[in-house]
């Protein structure tokens, strides 16, 4: 009776443990579902605020401020970049949000005796020129594959600025491509809440960046449609010229050939004679015949 009592109490206690692990992937699986579901809402709203924005007309340094600040509210970060790459293959930061740390380290003692912090950074920030596979934002953009550094202040690829208000604690840098062509890398640095970068915010800044390409390629291709409708205006343009001063040139020779016709014949009716008036006849024939 007790072995029976055992082996059902062995059975309840594996069964109880089977429902609560279930339960456990249960819950796992909706808080995935739901994160998914918040990373959609999230992309789609920026979606349909880009889509606006590049039907009203607007220019790339405009795209350029709602990409950045979709992404640090959607991120949750303190600031953001967009770097492109300059006619030397080198990348400079085009656009920021917020006081995003330079790649490089900054003097401390120039960093004080500034007069404006923000406007220093900011100025050392747009000075820089990383080159090809320089840090995470140089590896990014040649290797064309996101780079996510969760914990950065142990990490060697990422500048240790001595300065608190500088310092990297968690970092990413996502290059912006479409159909194979590049559009800049956009890179987010430090949480608000001073921890680190989700996976889920990763997700969320990889799904902007490939949406920020498209619409990056949208103006592009708009840019050069209408360039190409400028030149075409302007081939129809000169044509029309041409031809117009073809016309003139023609009516120009059109009056001088009857000039020259009244020059060569001789009027009929100042002669009397049938045989001279026959011979003029001759004349005029052999003038119209030589022309």
């Amino acid at each position: 009776m007790t072995g029976a009592y055992c082996t059902v109490l062995v059975f309840a206690i594996l069964f109880a443990w089977l429902l609560w692990r279930k339960d456990r992937e249960v819950r796992a699986l909706r808080k995935e579902l739901e994160a998914v579901g918040e990373e959609n809402d999230i992309v789609l709203d920026f979606m349909h605020k880009i889509v606006t924005e590049v039907a009203s007309g607007a220019d790339k340094h405009s795209v350029h401020l709602r990409i950045l600040r979709s992404v640090t509210l959607a991120c949750g970060a303190t600031s953001a970049c967009i770097y492109e790459r300059n006619s030397k293959n080198n990348l400079v930061a085009v656009e920021s949000d917020g006081l995003f740390p330079p790649q490089r380290e900054i003097n401390p003692i120039m960093l004080k005796s500034a007069k404006s912090r923000a406007a220093f950074i900011d100025k050392i920030l747009k000075g820089e020129e990383l080159e090809p596979y320089e840090g995470i934002i140089g590896q990014a953009s040649e290797s064309g594959e996101p780079v996510f550094v969760k914990r950065a202040e142990s990490s060697a690829r990422v500048v240790n600025h001595k300065d608190a208000a500088l310092k990297i604690t968690s970092i990413m840098a996502i290059p912006m491509m479409f159909r194979g062509e590049f559009y800049g890398v956009l890179a987010l640095a430090n949480p608000i809440g001073g921890e680190f970068f989700s996976d889920l915010d990763f997700s969320i800044a990889c799904s902007i960046a490939d949406q920020s390409a498209l619409s990056l390629y949208s103006i592009n291709a708009f840019n050069q449609l209408v360039e190409k409708s400028k030149m075409d205006k302007a081939e129809i343009k000169d044509l029309m010229r041409k031809q117009k001063a073809y016309r003139k040139e023609e009516s120009r020779l059109h009056v001088e050939h009857e000039k020259y016709l009244k020059n060569m014949c001789v009027p009929m009716n100042v002669f009397e004679s049938d045989e001279i008036r026959h011979k003029s006849i001759i004349h005029n024939a052999e003038c119209l015949s030589a022309i």
